[in-house]
């Protein structure tokens, strides 16, 4: 025997490398495998471009009950020259107005959609889309269209103040737990609304037949709503609206459906909801022309003594806290008159003394402003002395501001500090340079609330550097100052 054969004996023979034919069950069951998969990927699918969609459309409702909710508070006690009845319904028209105004992308339907009526074709975003569904027999006799005009919510003015209503005046409650608001209601926790529009967080006094009554509270809620309206409270005559849920479309696995639709007119239920209530203003503005402006002092000053004005000083009326508490009340105006060295004297009585307030300079922090914690300082021209020859207050609506100073750390050296702002009614100085000054209170023996001009945003951090003690006493003042103007803040 040969070597070679030797070693090929050795080896045996060639082993084959050809695939063995696999078996069809393990075909069939790599089909059924991809066939589970591919439905798998499609359902995802469909459920994240679905809730991605409610997400997008919730977010349009949110952002409109927003603005609505700051309108409908801001405008509660303005204009004063109307009815309390007129002034209601003018807020609530303010408020929808605001409200439907963030679906019109063209701006062709702002008169159209503020009175209600129908809006163009232009309108593509709405509340989100609605889908028509149709059913014609057969095993894929129903098919959904996707129409070009959009939902657009038919607010509902609610001047009853029913709970239920889209536009709703009430009391914020502070101070609420949402966990125990979630079990009161039978709510998953986080949330502060149940089916039937309860709230722990928010109390309503219906005023069927007295809208006055809706004034008296200091809060105020804005709704918009897709559902399919299962407890009968979406749709009440001229207090609820209705629009149908966000349906379905791929989370249905397919657009086309079966004769009779079963579930065809299901689909997602969203609620856009927004609280705004009244806080103290910490922020006024100087150079507003409108209701809300802080009034705006011209004084004249004979520094020389020659009888003649030399210097004309501008500023701010301020008084102190202990004058304003004591010395102004609603019934009628009282007298002031501006004295050298910048002060205001009141001429009748006053537990607080004669000098009542001052000419402060304003935005010694940010220009055009005065803020809470800035220093009630008058113009150094002013307060070196001399007479005053002529005084002019820039009015420009019935309802001004007057700054109000106090010293919330006696004897530590933080001296006299704005702590609010007050509403009044000016009359224009007289030949010896005197004004009338009245005290502007809210329907329940509060402070006004204003629509603009004043915020209760506050950034120490821009207007004043506080140490954490003297902004908590700042805080602290301004929250119990009485008869303090108020500005609309989102809560919810």
């Amino acid at each position: 025997m040969t070597s070679a054969s030797y070693r090929a004996g050795l080896r045996g023979p060639r082993a084959s490398t050809a695939p063995a034919p696999r078996d069809r069950r393990e075909q069939g069951a790599v089909l059924l495998i991809f066939v589970l998969f591919v439905v798998g990927l499609l359902g995802l699918a469909g459920l994240i471009l679905d809730l991605g969609l409610a997400r997008v459309v919730q977010g349009r409702m949110e952002g409109a009950v927003e603005g609505a909710a700051l309108e409908g508070l801001g405008w509660r006690d303005v204009p004063l020259t109307e009815a309390p009845a007129a002034r209601e319904l003018s807020r609530r028209e303010r408020a929808r107005a605001l409200l439907l105004r963030a679906f019109d992308e063209d701006g062709l339907d702002l008169d159209g959609l503020a009175t209600g009526s129908a809006p163009n074709s232009s309108i593509q975003l709405g509340i989100g889309p609605d889908y028509a569904a149709s059913s014609t027999g057969g095993l894929a006799g129903g098919v959904i269209t996707v129409g070009q005009a959009a939902v657009v919510p038919n607010v509902q003015l609610n001047v009853e103040n029913l709970a239920v209503g889209d536009l709703v005046a009430g009391d914020y409650q502070l101070g609420v737990d949402p966990a125990d608001c979630a079990a009161m209601l039978g709510v998953p926790p986080g949330f502060l609304e149940n089916q039937a529009y309860e709230r722990c967080d928010f109390v309503s006094t219906e005023a069927v037949g007295n809208p006055e009554l809706a004034q008296q509270h200091a809060a105020f809620l804005a709704r918009l709503r897709r559902t399919s309206n299962p407890l009968g409270l979406d749709d009440v005559a001229d207090a609820s609206s209705s629009a149908p849920p966000l349906r379905y479309l791929l989370g249905r696995g397919a657009l086309v459906h079966g004769a009779g639709g079963g579930d065809i007119d299901a689909g997602i239920t969203l609620r856009g909801t927004a609280i705004a209530d009244a806080r103290p203003a910490l922020v006024a503005c100087v150079t507003d022309a409108g209701s809300g402006a802080l009034a705006s002092v011209s004084v004249e000053v004979d520094d020389d003594g020659d009888g003649v004005g030399d210097a004309v000083i501008q500023g701010v009326l301020a008084l102190s806290q202990a004058a304003w508490t004591a010395c102004f009340d609603a019934s009628g105006p009282v007298d002031l008159r501006f004295e050298p060295g910048g002060q205001v004297v009141i001429d009748t009585g006053c537990a607080a003394g004669p000098v009542v307030g001052r000419v402060v300079v304003p935005g010694l922090v940010t220009p055009g402003m005065l803020a809470l914690g800035e220093p009630a300082l008058v113009d150094p021209v002013l307060g070196a002395g001399g007479d005053v020859t002529y005084v002019t207050v820039d009015i420009a609506e019935l309802v001004a501001l007057v700054a109000v100073y106090a010293d919330v750390l006696p004897g530590s050296g933080l001296g006299e500090r704005i702590i609010g702002f007050g509403a009044v009614e000016l009359s224009a100085p007289t030949a010896a340079g005197d004004i009338a000054l009245s005290r502007l209170e809210g329907p329940t023996g509060e402070g006004l609330v204003l629509p603009r001009g004043v915020t209760a945003s506050f950034v120490p951090r821009r207007h004043l550097p506080f140490a954490p003690t003297t902004l908590s006493a700042l805080l602290n003042a301004s929250a119990n100052l009485p008869f303090a103007v108020r500005a609309p803040v989102l809560v919810r």
